[in-house]
């Protein structure tokens, strides 16, 4: 397992333009209503689990696309076996 480094998101649903999420050691998601915590997670859950892709995340602002980007660290497996 490899240490997450950055969380990148674009037209995805209420996430129109690029947004960067830098993860740490320990998250915790807050915000008010309607902010996109769940999107986050349900982007991260599209992602890592190689879910089928629905017409309805897609950001009907943005052109026809969307796009996850997940950038893992190779080097750095510091925390790979601290949760089992």
């Amino acid at each position: 397992m490899f240490l997450l480094k950055e969380i990148a998101i674009s037209g995805f649903k209420g996430i129109k333009d690029r947004v960067v999420i830098i993860p740490r050691q320990f998250n915790v998601i807050v915000g008010k209503n309607d902010a996109g915590k769940s999107t986050i997670l349900k982007a991260l859950d599209l992602f890592l689990n190689n879910k089928a892709f629905v017409p309805e995340n897609l950001n009907n602002q943005t052109s026809q696309y969307t796009v996850i980007e997940l950038i893992f660290d190779p080097n750095n497996t510091q925390h790979a076996n601290h949760y089992r």
